[in-house]
């Protein structure tokens, strides 16, 4: 039996105001329920591989919470073209990144000091 997940963004970190994100929402149906895991993790200066434990993500969420560096991220070890900016502190909107489907690995690496990045991962 398939299982509708619809994800709209608005998360909160106990200690840290985090300025409103892009709306949106988006539905995906999962065949095993599970997810939103790891949580928060650290991101150092070194390649970081992304673990969901037992969950299988076909949703992924990746949010840096860091305010001053920016995080790189991939889906192959030692190219990351894509970017986590910092946290933004005003009441600009700031957006995530979000991947569906993704069945491949996914690679961090925090720029010039380490970052704190909450990921949210759930099943396919």
């Amino acid at each position: 039996m398939a299982i509708d997940v619809a994800l709209s963004i608005n998360p909160t970190v106990d200690g840290l105001a985090l300025p409103p994100f892009v709306s949106g929402r988006l539905s995906v149906s999962q065949t095993t329920e599970g997810g939103g895991n790891p949580g928060i993790i650290s991101v150092t200066t070194s390649e970081f591989t992304l673990s969901f434990g037992s969950v299988t993500p076909g949703l992924v969420l990746l949010y840096n919470l860091d305010e001053t560096n920016f995080v790189e991220w991939g889906v192959a070890t030692g190219v990351y073209p894509f970017r986590l900016p910092p946290r933004l502190t005003t009441s600009s909107k700031s957006c995530p990144a979000l991947i569906t489907r993704q069945s491949g690995t996914i690679y961090l690496k925090a720029d010039t000091a380490t970052c704190r990045v909450l990921v949210l991962g759930y099943d396919a």
